[in-house]
Formats: C-alpha cells, structure tokens, sequence
C-alpha cells in the first residue's frame, strides 16, 4: 500500500524532523483547486528519508545533489540553499536546517 502525502508529513514529524507541503498544491488548496501534485520539503538529509521510508515504501533517489528523495511518489525535498556565480551559474547547493532560508530561495 503506498503511502500519502500526510503519512509521510506524520512519520517525518513523528521522528522530529519538520515538514511541510509547498509549492503548487498550497496555492490551489487556497484557490479552491483540486491538487494534483503535492511536494512536502523537510529538514530531513536524503539519507535520514531513505533510512526512514525504505522499507516500507517506494524510494527512488532523484535529485542527489539537491536533496530530493521520491517517497511513493512524492517529492520531498530537503531544506537548501543554491549558491550561484556573477553569471547565474550553480556553483553549490547547501543543505540548511531553516525553512525561512529555504523559502527565500
């Protein structure tokens, strides 16, 4: 059986992590749309989800270096950082532990 989006916020915060739904599905819940595509973003490491969810869910790594892990086919993507230089190019991706920092992103 695979797992929803609130299951896998209620694991994640049962374990102390944060967790939060974001982007598109929080604009049409408060619009009033039907949701198709819920994304939840954490301060959990993707090592800490995979060791979380492996067993007992489908996990499948796609986005190593930003920190996305897909949980029964959810993205849920670990609080981050992008450091670019004077050409808008991606030099770096911190992981941070703050969601204020990450929603600045």
């Amino acid at each position: 059986m695979l797992l929803s989006s609130k299951q896998i916020i209620q694991e994640l915060l049962h374990h102390g992590y944060e967790a939060y739904l974001i982007g598109g599905c929080v604009r049409d819940k408060l619009l009033g749309i039907p949701c198709t595509d819920e994304d939840i973003v954490t301060n959990a490491t993707g090592e800490q989800i995979d060791s979380l969810f492996a067993k007992n869910a489908q996990i499948k790594h796609i986005g190593k270096l930003f920190g996305v892990v897909q949980v029964d086919g959810f993205e849920v993507a670990t609080y981050r950082t992008d450091i670019y230089d004077d050409n808008c190019k991606l030099l770096e991706v911190q992981h941070i532990n703050s969601l204020e920092q990450d929603c600045v992103r």
